[in-house]
């Protein structure tokens, strides 16, 4: 599969393709920092810069798939919602101009639930009618990534993501509803309810077309630890993720969403504003919590709470460790601001590479 990542933020969408075989043929990125990353993580892969120059991007032979996130900042709280208004909404319809340029059979869109429901769906509304019009069907789903699985990341990541993704395809409409529906979902079933509905003449007509579907994947589970481990690996301290700071205190079971700091008058930002209650003198494999003193305060002689570093950030997100710790501005090491920012705006990984299978799967089917 031959793709472009459009928005590339530090490579997520790469890191969950490429281990499938999947080539990218170019990275489309400006944030100064995101770029030194995908430079020093991909130096074989070109960036071509702003989406808005795409006209004078190559002629590539052939492109499998168009991938990315426009900016969400347009469509979230954190950006007051501004939607197309918003330049950075704007760029939805030069996603739709790059589509339109290199016809790739599949396209993945994903931004934040919130561009369901701006200005009573019309945004969305227009990434549809635009895909509409270039001959594409699209299916959308919301994805937790809290709740996701997939080879590589067997144990899912601690972490509250809900994100929107949409899959589209050239060709029959019903390759993107395999890829991120369940057939259970699409009978009109409710969940608990295993068998189909008697005397229901939609179920009924759509059922033939339905059973058909081939088994492309394991769906998606909400099997959950209590217990959950920021740093993912087997053998090592539970740490409960405790709240994030700016709301006072909240407790949660999991992390809630990261999100990129630096956006003004935004809400709950963030990995420096994420706290986690730890037990002094324990340690995360990386930097001993006892050297990290400046950076929490004692709620107990036995606990303290601090905010997260940004290598578990990185791993709410399912990124290797220090993935963003590059040589940055003549220094050998990146500051934590631009690595929580870059972190913030990424994809959760596992979702990406699930998504990824689907896509795979319904690939060997068709």
């Amino acid at each position: 599969m031959r793709y472009l990542d459009l928005f590339s933020g530090v490579g997520t969408a790469s890191i969950a393709f490429d281990p499938l075989g999947w080539q990218c043929l170019a990275h489309s990125e400006i944030d100064k920092f995101a770029s030194a990353v995908l430079r020093h993580r991909f130096p074989d892969v070109p960036n071509l810069g702003d989406i808005n120059g795409f006209q004078e991007w190559p002629d590539y032979e052939s492109v499998d798939l168009v991938c990315g996130g426009s900016p969400c900042q347009a469509f979230s709280i954190a950006g007051l919602r501004e939607g197309l208004a918003d330049p950075r909404g704007r760029l939805m319809l030069v996603y739709l101009a790059v589509v339109r340029r290199y016809r790739p059979r599949w396209v993945i869109w994903e931004n934040v639930p919130g561009v369901l429901s701006l200005h009573k769906g019309q945004a969305f509304e227009t990434l549809l009618r635009g895909l509409e019009e270039l001959g594409y069907h699209a299916a959308w789903r919301v994805l937790d990534a809290q709740y996701v699985r997939v080879d590589g990341y067997p144990r899912a990541v601690p972490h509250r993501r809900n994100r929107v993704f949409l899959v589209g395809h050239s060709g029959d409409w019903r390759y993107p509803a395999q890829v991120l529906l369940e057939p259970e979902s699409m009978r009109w079933n409710p969940a608990p309810r295993r068998q189909s509905r008697e005397g229901d003449p939609v179920a009924a007509e759509g059922r033939a077309a339905i059973d058909s579907f081939p088994a492309v994947a394991n769906p998606l589970t909400a099997r959950m630890s209590k217990g959950v481990n920021t740093t993912m690996d087997e053998g090592q301290t539970m740490v409960p993720v405790a709240f994030d700071s700016k709301r006072h205190g909240h407790a949660m079971d999991v992390a809630p969403s990261l999100r990129a700091m630096g956006h003004t008058g935004s809400h709950a930002n963030a990995g420096g504003q994420l706290a986690v209650a730890a037990p002094l003198g324990a340690g995360d494999g990386t930097r001993g919590w006892r050297n990290d003193l400046d950076q929490g305060a004692f709620i107990s002689d036995q606990m303290m709470v601090r905010r997260l570093m940004p290598v578990e950030c990185e791993r709410l997100q399912g990124l290797p460790d220090d993935w963003t710790n590059i040589p940055w501005r003549g220094k050998p090491t990146a500051p934590d601001g631009p690595r929580y920012k870059a972190v913030g705006n990424a994809w959760a990984v596992p979702v990406g590479r699930w998504v990824a299978r689907r896509i795979e799967m319904v690939e060997a089917h068709r």
